[in-house]
């Protein structure tokens, strides 16, 4: 069993940090004056976007975690952090790796969004410390499993490669400490779309990063306005029938495919959409993502698997 040692503290950019999020968390709190406390709320929410290439994305407004000392897993499972976009939370994915750390990490695919960039020239400060930080974990022995997605495909070509304690695949099984099987696959296999239709899915690809770059520069006016920043891709997302009925069909022939392999259940991204629960007789888990949501599951050492939505200020990294 690897052991991973505990995070090494971080700089001053990280206390300044965690002082906006007290900062915010006293907004929060109970009072009389409702329009007193959403100014400060606001102002707090500006206070955390104002550094440069930072800009405000869709609310998620709640506590920030601040833990001394890091939660301990036996495994963790993130996914569709697209680094190299614009609604990246690479923020929050780092002080979520600071709080938590596990002996095995598994990155369930669109890690990296090449769909979008090519090059890192557009990458924020942020985006490229969680790539060093994800290296540093397998640097400090944890087990690192890269499982590929579609917008990171073009790095199938390096699929069954293992280096050091990195290794990379499109899907693997993973056995949990009480025994049971379950499939880790990004799920863009599974998705009918993408599969037969890949230049459909590209194009709605790039349309969903304009309604994302229209919704950063919306909220930074909102901001300026001390009114609160919308969400007008989630709007869309929930609002879309035929999303909705995709996505069913996506989990019904995934969890076919996991029965088909002879595995009690199934961890996955892709949809964005995450939860936990039972279709047909088997366990299905989705990671959900860091650009709506910001969310992932984990493994306790008695085999238990729990979806963590990480409670951050939703602050985009920058990027393209």
């Amino acid at each position: 069993m690897v052991k991973c040692p505990a995070a090494s503290p971080r700089g001053r950019d990280s206390a300044l940090q965690w002082g906006r999020a007290n900062q915010i968390r006293s907004c929060t709190s109970t009072s009389n004056n409702h329009s007193y406390s959403r100014s400060k709320l606001v102002t707090a929410y500006a206070s955390e976007h104002s550094r440069p290439g930072i800009g405000p994305c869709a609310p998620v407004v709640a506590k920030a975690e601040a833990a001394a000392v890091p939660k301990r897993y036996r495994s963790i499972f993130i996914s569709d952090l697209h680094l190299g976009t614009v609604g990246s939370k690479a923020g929050a994915v780092l002080r979520f790796l600071q709080n938590h750390r596990a002996q095995q990490v598994y990155l369930v695919g669109d890690i990296l969004d090449i769909w979008m960039t090519r090059s890192f020239s557009g990458w924020s400060s942020e985006q490229m410390a969680v790539v060093r930080d994800l290296l540093g974990l397998a640097e400090s022995g944890a087990q690192v499993h890269y499982i590929l997605g579609n917008h990171d495909c073009a790095l199938r070509a390096l699929a069954g490669a293992s280096l050091a304690n990195i290794t990379i695949s499109r899907d693997c099984i993973h056995e949990t400490a009480d025994g049971r099987r379950m499939l880790v696959t990004h799920g863009d296999r599974y998705d009918g779309l993408v599969v037969k239709h890949e230049w459909v899915a590209r194009t709605a690809t790039r349309l969903y990063h304009f309604v994302t770059k229209f919704n950063h520069s919306l909220n930074k006016l909102l901001v300026r306005l001390h009114r609160r920043p919308v969400d007008i891709c989630r709007f869309v997302r929930e609002r879309t029938k035929s999303i909705s009925l995709h996505r069913y069909e996506f989990i019904d022939v995934l969890t076919e495919e996991t029965r088909r392999r002879r595995c009690d259940g199934v961890i996955c991204g892709h949809i964005h959409r995450p939860e936990i629960r039972s279709v047909n007789g088997v366990e299905y888990h989705n990671t959900g993502d860091w650009v709506e949501n910001s969310t992932a599951i984990v493994e306790d050492f008695d085999g238990r698997l729990e979806l963590l939505h990480y409670p951050a200020i939703c602050r985009p990294s920058g990027g393209r």
